[in-house]
């Protein structure tokens, strides 16, 4: 039968440590044998007995000792041994998924387990939490489109604060049938351009062959603006190459919504986005602008600007995160948000105003 031999620098440990076992082991079995020899082989006189007989019986039971000692010494190198196979020597690489899987999750259980010494302390609900949220989704895994990140997302937000009126006559609209005081009341038309890039974890296949870009929007009521000037959605790769994406109504429980989406193709594992998001609301309704992650994010900068704006505002904001640094720059009439870092699904910004 064939005896698998560890791979390279596993090898030269093993030799090393190998050679120090083997003189320590013979130096206990020389010991042993004196020991026995002392005690049957030498004539069983008064002296003998005094003498020879107990310094056999210690010979043996040093040898049994050592022997004790050697075991703790004998799981130390095997579990260098095994560091050095798995880590060190990339053995790791050779394991199927699932035995990955299963030995990941005994990791962190015993990391924890070493860590926690509170019984209240429900640490394997949170180490399978983790496990889930982190190698499911964040990382790949089973689930699909797992292990997609956006890089280096860019947010620019231009807010518009204009009348009915102002706002038809721009479109081009009829204000004919709208009474005076409907065509002077406020619209806040907020329009979001954003550009990232998008890294799959593998190249080529079924899997990781589009990703899916969406607007969804709940809008406050507002009967007198065309449903069709209220929400616009164009997404691409770039500015030049992107088309509009007409969203479609959705009811439900929870309200009335609209949803629109197209499918990019990914290219070599990666592509560029290019979305253009303008949805009217009213401005005493909505006086902040709330923006969650759809995907796991690394690094973010988000520029929000006032345009035509008839009184002067103050803004503020922040980011919904952790583990990351944040910068926040104060402008006339807007405001920057920088974040370099992650941020997971639900993670995002927060960006509110008020009049002076």
């Amino acid at each position: 039968m064939a005896v698998m031999q560890p791979p390279g620098g596993a090898r030269k440990i093993t030799t090393s440590i190998r050679g120090v076992l083997r003189l320590v082991w013979a130096q206990i079995g020389l010991a042993f044998l004196v020991g026995l020899a002392l005690i049957y082989l030498i004539p069983k006189t008064w002296a003998g007995y005094l003498l020879f007989e107990h310094i056999g019986l210690g010979l043996i039971v040093a040898a049994v000792v050592t022997v004790f000692w050697q075991l703790r010494e004998i799981s130390e190198f095997f579990q260098t041994l095994a560091r050095s196979t798995l880590i060190d020597d990339s053995y790791l690489e050779k394991l199927n998924l699932e035995s990955l899987r299963r030995l990941r999750s005994s990791a962190a259980s015993a990391i924890l387990d070493k860590s926690v010494n509170n019984p209240r302390y429900d640490w394997r609900d949170l180490e399978r939490w983790v496990d889930t949220q982190l190698f499911e989704k964040c990382l790949p895994g089973t689930e699909s489109m797992s292990g997609v990140y956006r890089e280096n997302l860019v947010d620019h937000l231009t807010l518009e604060f204009l009348t009915l009126r102002d706002f038809l006559s721009a479109a081009g609209r009829s204000t004919a049938g709208v009474r005076e005081e409907i065509l002077d009341s406020d619209v806040l038309r907020q329009t979001l351009t954003t550009r990232y890039t998008v890294i799959a974890p593998q190249v080529g296949g079924d899997r990781y062959a589009a990703y899916k870009v969406s607007f969804n929007e709940k809008p406050a009521i507002f009967p007198d603006l065309p449903t069709d000037l209220r929400f616009q959605f164009f997404a691409g790769t770039s500015e030049s190459t992107a088309v509009e994406v007409m969203p479609q109504r959705i009811e439900s429980a929870r309200g009335i919504g609209f949803v629109a989406e197209r499918d990019i193709p990914l290219v070599e594992g990666r592509t560029d986005i290019w979305t253009r998001q303008i949805a009217c609301t009213m401005p005493l309704r909505e006086p902040f602008i709330l923006q969650t992650m759809k995907d796991l994010t690394h690094n973010l900068r988000v520029h929000l600007s006032v345009a035509g704006a008839r009184q002067r505002f103050v803004f503020d904001g922040e980011v919904i995160g952790f583990g990351g640094s944040d910068r926040v720059e104060y402008l006339p009439n807007g405001i920057t948000v920088e974040y370099a870092g992650w941020l997971f699904e639900d993670h995002g910004y927060i960006l509110w105003w008020w009049q002076m």
